[in-house]
């Protein structure tokens, strides 16, 4: 996202603007420029859909559906993901659409820059906080004892 945010900021990254009066003599973008443009979109590719099938299945895995508490904690936590999900969308097509159109494409991508800058902070800050699941090797071993004696 940042460096989209770039190739609105810096001039050299995107061609001289074209005079609407002869747009037959538009100067086309550089190579370099061209290179930049797709290396910032592939990583902004690579970036979502690394994520994006991800995150709500790690959230899911902080609660323990054996529990009725777990189950109702994670039946809220997707109608919390769910709806804070749309509501990030509608401003990112409204709000953030609107700033683009009207003030400047600069703001326009620096706003979510921002955003991401802001959730990455907080993802780091609660890394410590994420309960992570191991195999309890002793468990399966008593299991296994108790399925060989159950089978004698």
């Amino acid at each position: 996202m940042g460096t989209m945010t770039l190739t609105a900021a810096i001039h050299q990254l995107r061609p001289t603007t074209c005079d609407g009066r002869h747009q037959s003599h538009c100067p086309h973008p550089q190579s370099w420029q061209l290179a930049f443009l797709f290396i910032a979109l592939a990583f902004l590719s690579l970036g979502a859909g690394g994520i994006r099938p991800c995150n709500i299945a790690f959230g899911a895995d902080q609660f323990d559906i054996n529990t009725k508490k777990g189950r109702s904690q994670l039946e809220s936590f997707f109608n919390w993901w769910y709806f804070s999900f749309t509501i990030a969308l509608v401003v990112a097509l409204t709000a953030v659409v609107y700033i683009q159109t009207n003030f400047s494409w600069v703001l326009g991508f620096a706003i979510p820059t921002a955003c991401l800058a802001v959730s990455i902070t907080i993802f780091l800050l609660g890394c410590q906080k994420k309960k992570k699941k191991t195999k309890n090797k002793k468990k399966k071993k008593t299991k296994q004892k108790n399925k060989t004696k159950q089978n004698f």
